[in-house]
Order: structure tokens, then C-alpha cells, then sequence
């Protein structure tokens, strides 16, 4: 009787194992063939439309198909076909926590590498100073700070791109540009079109000035920052120089990781966007 009892034990387990190896089979063809649909070269590229369109409907005929097994399972009361397709759940969720997992301690460790906080002497001295991309082509405040106290000119990466360059007050009466006064200083306004070649650009994620050398250019800087794990404050300045390649000064990182379940504390000492510029150009910025 006891052996009996094992056996039908022993089948049902063999059964659900089969039917669950069954569903996640089907899982596992329709995962590959919307992956490999995907990947196909330069396909979605061109027809986005068909993008929307096949791979939904090819993930749903095989995720059906798990579905359908245990639907008919229940009209036929066994058990096994219920049981098995059901085993995928805990089974996905586990193997999900766990790719989730080793994603996190990569994205926690790209963050932490990224955050370079002693700034490299630039080879050259500039007369440019490009902010990084703002909603706004306005000089702010610590635009004007930089006007006032150096001998920087002013760019504003935006929409459109702005730049700003202090003139003696003779230049300014005589000048067909906009100008502007803050704090007894003539500003002259310009919109510009042109490529930047030289000077100092401060990039955050989304900044992207024209000109220069292949090298240091926004994806490089800011390609290794995992989005959208990551949030929090990034920036970096990177050195233009003529017929040479863009060359990264430094990069400060601040901010937290979550990819789910999992969440970071603060990596990277915080900071605000004044006290990146006062370091990186050596001012006493107030903001």
C-alpha cells in the first residue's frame, strides 16, 4: 500500500515537473523569437510600426500557451497541468530577484567608479567656459559670477545656444548684439550656431555641444552611468582643444540605485551645482 502511495507521488511529481518544463519551454521560444526579432539588423529601425505590432502578438501566443495548459487542466481536473504551469511563477519571480540582484551591485559599482572628484590641470588656457544644458538660455547666476570674476566667456547649451561675453562699456554703446548690465558690467548676448572647438564644457546627461575631436563626447563621458537605475546629480567637465581629442578633467557623481527590489543608500558625497563649478574653475561661487 505504502508503495503505492510512493508511486502515485512519484508520477504526479513527474508530471507537474513535465508540465511545467512544457510551459516554460514555450515561455523560453517566445522569449527568444521576440529577442531575435528585435536584433534583427536595422529591421525596427525602419518600421517601428511592426516593432509594436509582432512582438506583443508573439509573446502573447506563447505566453497563451502556459495559459491555455492550465485551462485545460482545470476542465479535465488533472491536477499536474494546473500545478505546473503554475510552478513558473515562483520560479521566474526567484530567477528575477536574482538577475535583479546582480544587476544592482553592477549598476551601485558603474556609479561609485564614476565619481572622480580631484580635477586634472588643463593643458591650455581658454577663454570659454560652455555651462551645460539648460532649459533656459538665460545667464544665471553663476553665469554672471563667472562673467564678473574671470575672463571667461559664457555659453549656454540649450535651445538655442547662447553665448555671453563681457565688453568695456565703449564696445557696448557701439555694439550691434544684445547687451546686457549686472552689477556695473556690460554683457553682449549672442545666438550661436557654431561648432565650440576650444574651451571648458560642463556636461550633465543631455549636454551636447558641437565641434572638436572624437574622444571625451557625451556618450563616452556619461555612458557608463546606468539609466534609469541611477538617479541623482552628474557632472563632468571635459577640455576642447583644437586638432586634439576631447580630454575628460573630472566627474562628480551623487545619488542612489534602485533596481527592483533592491535600493542603494547615497553613493557619492552630495553636492550642489555651485560647488561643482567653484571647484572645477577654482571661484568662490555663491549660489
Amino acid at each position: 500500500m505504502n508503495e503505492r502511495k510512493a508511486e502515485r507521488l512519484t508520477n504526479r511529481v513527474s508530471d507537474i515537473v513535465v508540465w511545467a518544463l512544457t510551459s516554460g519551454l514555450v515561455l523560453a521560444c517566445g522569449y527568444g523569437l521576440a529577442v531575435a526579432l528585435t536584433n534583427a539588423v536595422g529591421f525596427f529601425v525602419f518600421f517601428p510600426l511592426v516593432a509594436v505590432l509582432v512582438i506583443p502578438v508573439v509573446l502573447g501566443l506563447f505566453v497563451g500557451g502556459p495559459i491555455a495548459i492550465a485551462i485545460v487542466g482545470l476542465r479535465k481536473r488533472r491536477l499536474a497541468m494546473v500545478v505546473g504551469p503554475a510552478m513558473l511563477v515562483p520560479i521566474f519571480l526567484g530567477v528575477s530577484i536574482a538577475s535583479n540582484w546582480f544587476d544592482f551591485q553592477h549598476a551601485s559599482a558603474a556609479v561609485a567608479a564614476l565619481d572622480k572628484r580631484q580635477f586634472a590641470p588643463a593643458n591650455g588656457l581658454h577663454r570659454l567656459v560652455f555651462m551645460e544644458f539648460a532649459r533656459s538660455p538665460d545667464c544665471d547666476g553663476i553665469c554672471q559670477q563667472i562673467l564678473l570674476h574671470t575672463n571667461y566667456n559664457v555659453g549656454i547649451d540649450g535651445a538655442p545656444r547662447v553665448l555671453y561675453r563681457k565688453v568695456s562699456e565703449s564696445e557696448c554703446s557701439t555694439t550691434d548684439l544684445t547687451t546686457l548690465h549686472f552689477s556695473g558690467v556690460c554683457v553682449t548676448r549672442e545666438v550661436s550656431t557654431q561648432a565650440i572647438d576650444d574651451g571648458l564644457i560642463v556636461e550633465t546627461p543631455g549636454t551636447y555641444v558641437p565641434g572638436g575631436q572624437s574622444g571625451v563626447g557625451e556618450w563616452d563621458v556619461f555612458g557608463r552611468l546606468p539609466m534609469p537605475e541611477f538617479t541623482g546629480d552628474a557632472f563632468a567637465v571635459v577640455e576642447r582643444v583644437p586638432g586634439v581629442e576631447d580630454r575628460l578633467l573630472g566627474m562628480w557623481v551623487s545619488g542612489k540605485v534602485a533596481v527592483w527590489p533592491f535600493h542603494s543608500g547615497p553613493i557619492g558625497k552630495s553636492f550642489s551645482r555651485g560647488e561643482f563649478y567653484a571647484a572645477a574653475l577654482g571661484l568662490p561661487i555663491q549660489e
